[in-house]
């Protein structure tokens, strides 16, 4: 896949994984694709967990409070499931790996996830790494968030540019957007979206990057405007719109217009404007 560049074969690969990447392949093709492979160091994953007990993790309370929070109706992760035990390892092993951002409140999600389609812990980890340190920012989770206050302005201004109407029906609301979307690209959509329809963002986003959020933002906004403008106060606008990404699985209808919709609207520059123009932004607390 690293040989595929960026011509014609790598338009074909884009578009037949926009049609979703078959069961039996999406683990090896996630971990091709993130980087994983490149990046594993055998011994290396063990030898972290190895290094101090979980108490002695300055993330630990964070860790074990979220860990029961991470999709309790799912069986892997009730009580006795075996996806707990290893949750709290791979998040334990990042938070040491990884001391500048240790544990941030999402990563759950995002492990869980990663172990819903079938990799292994370790296997599981290594993705993980590459998440957050090349298919995203490498500050995304740096205890400021600016890089996603910084993604919450982006979108903003995509709203305004592509849906004038809704991001007019949201000023007259006094709505706020970022308080919807936020968790959106904090969790990669894994606290809204169905988990089909989430493998299928998923399956887009290993192979071409942070982009592909902002489209799937800005679909998800496209697909649901005339009923969100139907909406006649900002309590009925922030109700409708916590539970309009439950519903949605018609992936293939998203893939079409997260695709669609964003082609002149989403140029690299207004991304790259707003991340090296950070100081202008609020720190926030290390969570949503």
């Amino acid at each position: 896949m690293a040989t595929i560049g960026q011509g014609a074969d790598w338009e074909e690969l884009r578009e037949l994984v926009r049609g979703g990447i078959p069961v039996m392949y999406r683990n090896k093709i996630w971990q091709e694709a993130s980087g994983a492979y490149d990046m594993r160091q055998p011994g290396y994953y063990r030898e972290l967990l190895s290094r101090q007990p979980p108490e002695e993790c300055q993330c630990w309370g964070d860790i074990e409070l979220d860990l029961h929070r991470t999709f309790p109706t799912n069986v892997l992760f009730s009580p006795g499931g075996q996806g707990i035990e290893k949750l709290k390892n791979i998040l334990l092993a990042y938070s040491i790996h990884n001391p500048l951002v240790g544990y941030c409140q999402g990563m759950n999600l995002l492990a869980g996830t990663l172990l819903l389609t079938n990799n292994t812990e370790e296997e599981s980890f290594w993705i993980l790494v590459s998440m957050l340190g090349r298919r995203m920012p490498e500050d995304y989770f740096t205890q400021q968030l600016l890089s996603p206050q910084a993604d919450q302005r982006v979108l903003k201004e995509l709203v305004q540019e592509i849906m004038p109407r809704l991001s007019l029906h949201f000023q007259e609301m006094h709505v706020d957007l970022t308080a919807v979307t936020f968790s959106w690209f904090l969790t990669l959509f894994t606290d809204c979206l169905p988990v089909e329809t989430l493998l299928r963002v998923w399956d887009v986003f290993f192979v071409e990057g942070m982009m592909v959020v902002f489209k799937i933002a800005v679909a998800i906004l496209w697909m649901n405007e005339k009923e969100i403008l139907k909406c006649r106060n900002g309590a009925a606008v922030y109700c409708y719109m916590k539970q309009m990404t439950l519903v949605m699985h018609q992936a293939d209808k998203l893939m079409k217009v997260s695709k669609e919709n964003t082609k002149q609207a989403l140029p690299k520059q207004m991304l790259h404007f707003f991340h090296t123009n950070l100081t202008s932004l609020t720190p926030l607390p290390h969570c949503f």
